[in-house]
């Protein structure tokens, strides 16, 4: 399936039968099909919350007059830059950095970014467009985002080092190695898409 930018000045052909959304939604249905034991669907969910998608592609077409409305609006704010955005994205580059190799790092990084990237939005278009049109917005995009990657599930990771022990005159070599303490993950180039199996969600 095609890619699908998110352009509010086509959202009428995106919802209309047969468009971009219902494509959409059938992928998702696809998915939810292959995945039908519960160990696959496990899988399944930690990528992508099928009923949250399925409320949201709907909501978001329930309001087609005014987002085609406000979309010059809506186009002008989605690419803006901000220092909001510029601190989400130099996050993620340092994160993706600094723990190569480490899937579950990696995810919370990109989690994260997710997360912090659409409450920017949220808030831009919020004060530009009307605070409806904010909110309908990002709660698009989240709905994208599965319930392993919500906000309240991710957490930065914590590393504790060993309690300090007092130096004494002669001190003995500690044959275990001492972590050290590190900052939150951030790293190079954008996250990766984390739907499987279909590549027709919004970018």
């Amino acid at each position: 399936m095609e890619s699908m930018p998110l352009d509010y000045g086509k959202i009428r052909e995106y919802c209309k039968e047969g468009g971009h959304m219902s494509r959409f939604l059938s992928c998702v249905d696809d998915l939810v099909q292959q995945c039908e034991n519960e160990q696959k669907g496990d899988v399944l969910l930690q990528f992508i919350n099928p009923d949250r998608v399925r409320t949201s592609v709907p909501n978001l077409c329930n309001n087609v007059d005014v987002l085609e409305a406000s979309a010059p609006c809506l186009k002008t704010q989605m690419q803006q830059q901000s220092t909001c955005k510029e601190k989400a994205h130099e996050m993620v580059n340092r994160g993706m950095v600094e723990t190569p190799g480490n899937a579950t790092a990696m995810f919370i990084v990109q989690c994260r970014f997710f997360n912090i990237l659409a409450e920017c939005q949220r808030k831009s278009v919020a004060e530009n467009c009307g605070s409806n049109l904010g909110d309908l917005h990002a709660d698009f995009l989240l709905s994208f985002v599965p319930d392993t990657c919500s906000a309240k599930n991710i957490q930065k990771p914590k590393i504790i080092a060993p309690p300090h022990k007092p130096m004494t005159s002669t001190p003995s070599p500690d044959p275990t190695p001492r972590p050290r303490e590190q900052e939150w993950p951030s790293a190079e180039g954008r996250p990766q898409n984390l739907t499987p199996g279909c590549t027709g969600r919004p970018e």
